[in-house]
């Protein structure tokens, strides 16, 4: 089995040229980290990450040879300049804004954010005639009654608001990838992944696998013989290593325009490529993995909330295996 970054220079050697003048917005997040180092292994002649001004992101963000800016991506004039001043031939779209419902921002701020930097990206792309554009979402953000059925029944509780709100931020994006392609003749495309983890990661974000190794570590720093986690055992949680994202993403990124032409407006799904990760972890098999790697070995109990988000079905990774791509990194 190749190594992560094996993957990613063996997909980069193949489908990556020198000529590319790439623009990662959003290069704090996890999936951003994970693209800025695979760009760094192409070669690329010029590679610009973008940093949101009030965000604290760790060292791992840095990476040599590559520029760092600040951008406030809800701010479409500046984000104009930007893209218009460096004229980037691919761009990726990665997440980096608060964690959802880690107290930073309200449903409504979320989904401003959200919008008003998918509105502002897509466009200052297309003004700029860039070649190509990956939008990276989430597929947490998709409830499994509306991923499976199509139709508009909506949980209740002070969590589904978040989760409709991630939900219309993943649809909205790649409706508006698939309109700019389909009046414009651009090739935006959209990367859907479930919940990554790897290097890049916040001990603070809201991911399972984060939670989980924060509270293992903290157990293991203060010597207590039980940790209790908010979580069910039998909750299934789709995993993703970042890199494998990553790699899916310059795969998308370097198809041959016959690859990246719109389909029938009826097919609905335009130009997405989920990138799957192949099994669901239960609650308790993920805990029982962390704690190995946190080295917490005391008792774990369950304490399982009333109210629990929907859970998922898999994600259909074919359309990318068919392109050469399948998850190298097993959990």
């Amino acid at each position: 089995m190749l190594l992560p970054e094996q993957s990613l220079n063996v997909l980069n050697s193949q489908y990556m040229s020198r000529g590319m003048r790439a623009v990662v917005v959003g290069a704090g997040s996890m999936a951003g980290c994970a693209l800025l180092r695979s760009l760094e292994s192409t070669g690329c002649d010029r590679v610009v990450g973008t940093l949101n001004r009030d965000i604290t992101y760790p060292a791992s963000s840095r990476h040599d040879g590559i520029r760092l800016e600040v951008l406030e991506p809800r701010h479409g004039a500046e984000v104009r300049r930007m893209f218009l001043r460096e004229r980037p031939t691919h761009v990726f779209l990665a997440s980096s804004g608060p964690c959802i419902g880690d107290g930073r921002d309200t449903v409504a701020q979320f989904l401003q954010r959200s919008l008003a930097t998918q509105v502002n990206v897509l466009q200052a792309a297309f003004e700029a005639g860039v070649d190509r554009l990956v939008l990276v979402g989430a597929a947490n953000s998709i409830p499994s009654h509306i991923a499976t059925q199509g139709r508009k029944a909506r949980p209740a509780g002070p969590s589904a608001a978040w989760v409709e709100a991630r939900f219309s931020a993943v649809i909205k994006g790649g409706k508006l990838c698939e309109c700019y392609n389909r009046h414009h003749g651009t090739r935006f495309a959209t990367v859907i992944a479930p919940e990554v983890y790897g290097p890049g990661a916040c001990l603070d974000a809201a991911g399972v696998v984060q939670l989980f190794m924060q509270r293992f570590l903290e157990a293991r720093a203060s010597s207590p013989n039980c940790v209790v986690l908010k979580h069910s055992p039998c909750a299934r949680h789709e995993l993703l290593h970042v890199n494998d994202l990553a790699a899916a993403c310059m795969l998308v990124m370097s198809l041959p325009d016959s690859d990246l032409q719109p389909g029938p407006i009826e097919a609905g799904d335009g130009l997405r490529f989920d990138a799957g990760g192949g099994r669901h972890f239960g609650g308790f098999e993920l805990a029982c993995l962390v704690a190995n790697v946190a080295g917490y070995d005391g008792k774990v109990i369950f304490d399982v909330p009333r109210e629990t988000e929907p859970q998922l079905p898999l994600l259909d990774a074919s359309r990318l295996k068919s392109l050469g791509w399948c998850p190298q990194v097993d959990l």
